[in-house]
Parts: structure tokens; C-alpha cells; sequence
């Protein structure tokens, strides 16, 4: 099944997988394999949000003396706030066509969270 996603959705989507990845004990098989598949498909346009990330911090971040991103409280310390904002925004909304293998109701356990499923709706077939 092919997807067009927003980074935003690319990467909701990414973590509902990993969710699952982490907390289905016990699954098929077929499961595991589309999850795992899924999640590697998903890898480059999370890449690219990140690379995103790191040029946004590269122009609004501010530096010490030593030419190093300054960091207070845990939180780098930004030249505009909403400048960068405003850039990571914009690379949220990115659109990207992705390749996903879809689950079908057949393939989950008779118990599963409520919450995995929610989270992988988008590739979800009945």
C-alpha cells in the first residue's frame, strides 16, 4: 500500500510502530515482519526531519565563545524562537510517498492495547 505522508504523520506513525514492536509479545510471525519492514521504510523521512533539525539548530542556535551551541536548562538556547519553529513547521508538512505493507485484523493478538491499534490505523485493513 502506498502512503502519502506528512513528516508530522511519518513520524506519529514511526512511534506507534515502535510502540508495537516493543510491547507485542508474543506475535505472529507476519506481524513482526511487517512492523520491522514498515519502520525501516519510514527510516529515510525521519532521517530527513532530523537533518532538518540539526540545520535549523545549525542557523538559530546560539554559540558560546568557543563557537558551541549553547545549552541552558537542557534546551539549546535560540537566537528566534520563532524562526526555528517556523522551519521545523514547514519540514513537518513536507509531503513524502512511502511503500507500506498493510496488517490485517488476522494478524494481531486476541488481546492487544487499544493504543497500538489506534496508532497504526493509517495501515490497518480489515
Amino acid at each position: 500500500m502506498k502512503l502519502n505522508l506528512t513528516i508530522n504523520e511519518a513520524v506519529a506513525l514511526n512511534n506507534a510502530l515502535y510502540f508495537a514492536i516493543n510491547n507485542l509479545k508474543d506475535a505472529p510471525l507476519t506481524l513482526g515482519l511487517r512492523l520491522a519492514y514498515n519502520a525501516k521504510q519510514l527510516e529515510p523521512i525521519i532521517s530527513s526531519f532530523e537533518d532538518v533539525k540539526k540545520k535549523a539548530l545549525e542557523v538559530y542556535g546560539e554559540r558560546d565563545e568557543d563557537g558551541q551551541l549553547k545549552v541552558e536548562n537542557n534546551q539549546f538556547v535560540l537566537t528566534d524562537q520563532e524562526a526555528f519553529n517556523g522551519m521545523l513547521k514547514d519540514a513537518l508538512e513536507e509531503k513524502f510517498d512511502v511503500e507500506m505493507k498493510e496488517l490485517t485484523v488476522e494478524v494481531f493478538p486476541e488481546k492487544i492495547d487499544a493504543a497500538v491499534i489506534a496508532g497504526l490505523y493509517k495501515i490497518i485493513v480489515e
